[in-house]
């Protein structure tokens, strides 16, 4: 993107969190809360093939290949990192679930799972489903 935009030029750029309730896609959401970011690659191989085999040869490599598994702060580094400010971010609960509902759902075990695999996830990085951001290009 920074190569796009020319000095003062804006960017917007909408993403589905990975570490969302339902992972940015339904294709590799597992049968518990937020289990596709819980689980190694190696954990999630496995249980693909020992619950949902018929999915397997798509959601393994899905899982591995196609998702985009940046935090918030991983987004604002790398931006950071290539010229861009953010100057504004919207963001959504599911079905405007209020947050208070979407925590109580974390419960107390989630996040320190996550967090033992993305080290920089936050409490919401999971919370939220959609995030939308418009960015200024420095220089």
């Amino acid at each position: 993107m920074a190569s796009s935009v020319k000095a003062g030029g804006l960017l917007y750029h909408e993403y589905n969190p990975f570490f969302s309730i339902d992972g940015g896609h339904s294709l590799c959401t597992l049968d518990f809360h937020y289990g596709h970011c819980r689980l190694t690659g190696e954990d999630f191989e496995r249980y693909i093939r020992d619950i949902r085999p018929q999915e397997e040869k798509i959601a393994i490599n899905f899982f591995h290949k196609c998702l985009n598994r940046f935090t918030r702060k991983d987004i604002l580094d790398m931006s950071d990192k290539h010229g861009f400010d953010i100057i504004h971010t919207v963001t959504t609960y599911p079905f405007q679930t209020p947050r208070v509902k979407m925590e109580a759902q974390l419960g107390k075990d989630v996040l320190p799972d996550v967090k033992k695999l993305y080290p920089t996830a936050e409490v919401e990085d999971l919370l939220f489903n959609s995030v939308q951001l418009v960015m200024r290009r420095r220089g």
